[in-house]
């Protein structure tokens, strides 16, 4: 509401809490408070299905866009494994190492505090009980972070484009971004405290 210039008093009761605005802003203030409601109605982590070929979720978490940029390009070891290299500006090819796994995705994009755009360009994937085919399954796939900032908060959109349920290697791939994204980023950016992956240290 301050953002749109309406003034309010805030009367906080044991049942649901009461937002007073001046009558002609009424109306501007409802719309807002909707908007705001289907937004960030919920608050823990989400899966979704984009289309059938693409993994997506979304945190939210208390902190800024600027804070969450840098967690997902400059900071990656403190919340999704040790053994990385920083991303700082478009072009730059960072690798990620988990044990005998690895990704290397290039940065095609990079809005500070808005938008980020990986491409993985090489790729060697292992996992006990799975074939060889999944070593390259994330070649090519797209990975897209959107950052939507409210207050001191923010929300963050994970788009895996590529990663879908017809790999061998789906299953996996999403219990690990539904750790790494959905658990240890958020709690990173909440605590200061990742859980990030260290089988290459």
């Amino acid at each position: 509401l301050a953002e749109r210039g309406i003034s309010a008093n805030v009367m906080a009761a044991y049942y649901h809490d009461h937002v007073f605005v001046r009558d002609e802003q009424a109306e501007e203030a409802f719309k807002a408070l909707m908007a705001l409601s289907r937004s960030y109605a919920q608050t823990s982590p989400q899966n979704t299905q984009v289309a059938d070929n693409a993994y997506s979720m979304e945190i939210r978490v208390a902190t800024t866009p600027e804070a969450a940029f840098r967690a997902l390009t400059r900071d990656a070891q403190q919340w999704w494994t040790r053994d990385c290299d920083p991303i700082l500006q478009v072009g730059d090819v960072a690798t990620f190492r988990f044990g005998p796994t690895h990704w290397t995705l290039r940065a095609n994009r990079l809005v500070p505090a808005e938008s980020i755009e990986l491409e993985c360009i090489d790729a060697h994937h292992e996992h006990p009980g799975l074939s060889a085919e999944i070593r390259s399954e994330w070649l090519g796939s797209i990975i897209r972070y959107t950052l939507h900032g409210y207050a001191e908060n923010t929300r963050i959109v994970l788009v895996h484009e590529g990663l879908q349920p017809a790999l061998q290697c789906y299953e996996v791939c999403e219990q690990g971004w539904n750790h790494f994204f959905g658990d240890s980023l958020r709690r990173y950016l909440d605590t200061g405290t990742g859980a990030p992956d260290e089988s290459s240290t």
